[in-house]
This record gives C-alpha cells, sequence and structure tokens, in this order.
C-alpha cells in the first residue's frame, strides 16, 4: 500500500470549502424564538417524513451509509435517522416485553408497559423527526421546545 506525499504547502494550505454559500453565511447563527412559521413548517413535514419511514433505504442503500464519502449527505442523514427511529422503537417494545414479564402479566404491569410503550415511541419519533428536520431539511437548525439555534455549526449538534 502506497500513500500519497504531501507537500507542505497541501499540508498548511487545505483545499478551499467548496460551497454555494458564502462563508459570513455559514459562520452566523440566529435564534429564534416562538416562530410560530417554523413550527408550520415543522408540523408541515409529519406526512413527508412518515413516507420516508415506511420506505427506509429508497434512497441511500445501507452498505452506503456506512462510507465516508456520500452522492448526497442530505439523503444518507435521512436515512440515519430513520434508522434511529426503528432503533427507539425495538428498544420501546423490548422494554415492554421485559415489563409485562417482570409483572406476570397483571392489569398494572400492563397498564405500565402500554404507557410507557406510547411514550417511548413517541419520544423516539420526535426525536428523529427532529434531527431530520433540523440536519437534513433546515440544514442547521436545533429546536428545543418553541426556540430554535439555527446555523451550520449547529449541525455538529446531530453528529
Amino acid at each position: 500500500l502506497k500513500l500519497p506525499v504531501l507537500t507542505r504547502q497541501q499540508l498548511a494550505c487545505p483545499a478551499p470549502l467548496q460551497t454555494s454559500t458564502p462563508r459570513s453565511e455559514m459562520a452566523g447563527c440566529t435564534f429564534k424564538c416562538l416562530d410560530m412559521d417554523l413550527v408550520n413548517e415543522y408540523c408541515g413535514t409529519c406526512s413527508e417524513y412518515m413516507k420516508y419511514v415506511f420506505r427506509p433505504f429508497s434512497d441511500v442503500k445501507p452498505s452506503q451509509l456506512l462510507k465516508c464519502s456520500q452522492s448526497s449527505w442530505d439523503q444518507a442523514f435521512k436515512e440515519w435517522t430513520i434508522l434511529e427511529l426503528y432503533f427507539g422503537v425495538l428498544v420501546a417494545l423490548f422494554v415492554m416485553a421485559l415489563y409485562l414479564i417482570e409483572g406476570d402479566f397483571d392489569s398494572v404491569a400492563v397498564a405500565v408497559a402500554m404507557e410507557y410503550g406510547v411514550v417511548a415511541i413517541f419520544q423516539a419519533y420526535l426525536a428523529a423527526h427532529l434531527a431530520w428536520f433540523g440536519g437534513a431539511r433546515k440544514h442547521g437548525c436545533c429546536c428545543c421546545i418553541f426556540c430554535c439555534f439555527e446555523g451550520y455549526f449547529v449541525l455538529l449538534l446531530w453528529t
């Protein structure tokens, strides 16, 4: 295996960032609080995201997700959020089964398991959808209750 030799100039001056967005805009950050347009935009994407959830790996195959080069990072991030949702649902179902087994399937155990399952699946969906909306849809938006930080640096939070 022969590795390429880099010159001092290549090490000191890496290739410039290739983007259509000016660097001044990339460095900026906006804070929005109680922005109903953003809330409406987020709520409007629920049906779009659910279509993706029911068709996983439609844009990026699982073997391609593990590679460091992607033809579309937005599509790859979308697939990762879908995997996050599926993993959250599987964990919720596993914990529900543990609650039922530990409680000998009595009525209290069934009620606790059902409550936990509904809440955990909702939380998994909310986390995955928020990650997709903030990362792939808005290209850097961290939503926290009714507030939102927007900026490219916010993408580091989702990784």
